[in-house]
């Protein structure tokens, strides 16, 4: 029985999502040398959250006519905010 086009359409089009979401974590993915387990996961959350939000202001910004701040420098900002509560 063959598969039903939309449903490998739709599989098409979420794996492009995924692809890409892989694809702007690894460009600035957060070095971590840890001993526990959890913590890598926690940053790699971290880490998708700010793809996933760039994409959206990016978006945006495309809807708005505006030019869109990098990827690196928002990933900076967030890492370096981060980092200064942990000293607070």
């Amino acid at each position: 029985m063959p598969a039903h086009p939309s449903i490998i359409l739709a599989y098409i089009q979420a794996m492009w999502g995924i692809d890409l979401s892989n694809m702007l974590v690894h460009l600035y993915k957060t070095p971590m040398k840890v001993w526990r387990w959890y913590l890598p996961l926690f940053v790699y959350i971290i880490d998708v959250s700010i793809a996933n939000a760039w994409l959206i202001y990016k978006r945006d910004c495309d809807l708005l006519k505006e030019k869109p701040m990098p990827l690196k420098k928002i990933h900076l900002s967030v890492v370096a905010t981060l980092k200064g509560a942990n000293k607070g």
